[in-house]
């Protein structure tokens, strides 16, 4: 059977299934809307306005203070081999610092800084714990919206709990880290919940 002529999984609209695949097709159409690489067009419209001077897509190019990831095999830590396997995707394939991820997120308390009258589109849950590019929910009875990341050697999570203004961001070169129940703890130590179970 020809990969076109497989059936599909559900009928459209009424199954949720997060995939990568939705990101890079968004990513395709920012370039096509704005007839400009995405890199370019994130550099020109968010990165450079917000002062994010150590955010980009990862290339051929030395970065200095670039960290190296690691994954821990057969009882030893591992160097992961650089691999390009998303290229400005909107799916992913970005660098960036802890400071210049809480500039982005300052940011969306103040939409305009974006040139967006609002931002609530994003952070809606539309009927499956998922808004435009963060999960929407709650923990402790706090609002909270975040995501993660995993690639070859890295993890990463970005967790904004806006009742609160409080965010926790957690980078690691560790392919296994648990960067999200580090979140989770860190969210409860600050704001006095009870301590989420892994």
């Amino acid at each position: 059977m020809a990969e076109d002529d497989r059936p599909l999984e559900s009928a459209p609209g009424t199954v949720f299934s997060y995939d990568n695949t939705g990101y890079v097709i968004l990513g395709l159409i920012v370039e096509k809307a704005s007839g400009q690489p995405l890199g370019d067009y994130l550099s020109g419209q968010i990165f450079a306005p917000l002062g994010m001077r150590h955010t980009g897509f990862v290339s051929d190019q030395v970065l200095a203070h670039r960290a190296t990831g690691y994954v821990f095999e057969s009882s030893a830590w591992r160097d992961t081999p650089w691999m390009s396997n998303v290229i400005e995707s909107g799916a992913g394939g970005l660098y960036s610092t802890v400071d210049d991820l809480l500039r982005w997120d300052q940011a969306l308390y103040d939409p305009k800084r974006l040139q967006l009258s609002d931002l609530k589109l994003m952070f809606t849950d539309y009927g499956h714990g998922f808004g435009f590019g963060y999960v929407v929910g709650s923990e402790g009875g706090h609002r909270v919206w975040w995501h993660n990341g995993h690639t070859g050697g890295f993890g990463g999570m970005l967790a904004r709990y806006p009742d609160d203004r409080l965010t926790i961001i957690v980078l690691s070169n560790d392919d296994g880290a648990h960067v999200e129940g580090l979140s989770r703890d860190l969210a409860a130590l600050l704001l006095n919940i009870p301590k989420p179970s892994h």
